[in-house]
């Protein structure tokens, strides 16, 4: 899905776009030769983009804009087909910023001053207890091992 147009109604200086994907797919990695779904396989996510486009006088131009993503993945390891909670899954983020000034100094001559940031992000962990780190640890005789 994408928008876009003049931020205020016939005014051509402030420009936006936008869009974005959602995904939910139930096997994210279906493979020729295997009978139906995999379990603890899915894909869930998005996707997007952003721009705001200022035309601030006939020789100066600014531009902010994003672009980033999300998925969570359930990985299936045929290991753990037997305790399939337990399969891996995953999560990535990323996410870029920008901002950008152009100048214009003649109809052939030009100059950008540009600002970006990038960064990503990667988390995988058991299926079940995934981001809850307290929950790994194992008990013995109702408390964790290292309580003492």
């Amino acid at each position: 899905m994408s928008l876009s147009g003049p931020v205020i109604k016939n005014n051509e200086r402030l420009l936006f776009f936008v869009s974005g994907e959602a995904k939910d797919i139930e096997d994210g990695f279906p493979r020729p030769g295997v009978d139906g779904m995999l379990p603890r396989n899915g894909l869930r996510g998005g996707n997007w983009q952003a721009k705001l486009n200022a035309k601030l006088t006939d020789v100066l131009r600014l531009e902010f804009g994003t672009l980033g993503s999300k998925e969570t993945r359930d990985l299936y390891v045929h290991s753990y087909k037997y305790n399939i909670g337990h399969s891996p899954k995953r999560e990535d983020s990323n996410n870029s910023y920008y901002a950008r000034l152009t100048h214009a100094l003649s109809k052939k001559t030009f100059y950008k001053v540009a600002f970006n940031h990038f960064y990503t992000k990667s988390y995988t962990g058991d299926g079940d207890y995934f981001k809850d780190l307290s929950r790994y640890g194992r008990k013995i005789l109702g408390r964790m091992m290292d309580d003492e």
